[in-house]
């Protein structure tokens, strides 16, 4: 379970897709509850062969995460901390967040990585926030935090190809 909570948390860090016009910073604050099943992810005509691959992997996380969800909270904070805890759990992880516009910016460390997420706030309402985030933005934030992750890609994958035109979004809820 400590696992599936990690993996949440990291996905966060490491999830979410495209935008309209800017949020306010009062619209997030509050416990948030994740909804898997809104999970809206497009893949772009470089993933194309992996397609079926990754549906199935997009599957088998969904069932794991809509298991574990109801009991993970995402609590952002006035103070401009955002603390994700679980219920049957006494740890929890806390990140630095803030919003320029319609961009969530979130830093922190996971398992003494440290590392700065932006993520599109794509709407939010009082029940409802949904993040988004471009496969292409996120290999862009990699490439700047971590250059050597890229050294493991096999050099005959065109990364960036891949990445064009994938997104992915996923909703949270009060």
């Amino acid at each position: 379970m400590k696992n599936v909570f990690k993996t949440l948390a990291v996905a966060l860090t490491a999830l979410v897709l495209v935008s309209c016009g800017g949020a306010d910073s009062a619209d997030l604050v509050g416990a948030w509850k994740a909804d898997p099943s809104s999970l809206d992810l497009t893949l772009g005509d470089g993933l194309a062969a992996f397609k079926g691959a990754i549906e199935e992997q997009k599957s088998q996380m969904l069932s794991e995460a809509s298991e574990e969800s109801e009991s993970i909270t995402f609590e952002f904070k006035e103070d401009g901390k955002l603390v994700l805890s679980h219920e049957d759990e006494d740890e929890t992880f806390s990140f630095d967040w803030s919003l320029e516009g319609d961009k969530l910016i979130i830093e922190g460390e996971v398992e003494e990585q440290k590392g700065k997420m932006t993520l599109t706030v794509e709407s939010v309402s009082a029940d409802k926030l949904t993040l988004a985030l471009t496969a292409e933005d996120l290999l862009a934030q990699v490439k700047e935090q971590m250059p050597e992750a890229m050294s493991m890609v096999p050099g005959e994958f065109d990364i960036d190809a891949m990445a064009k035109g994938t997104s992915m979004s996923m909703s949270f809820k009060r």
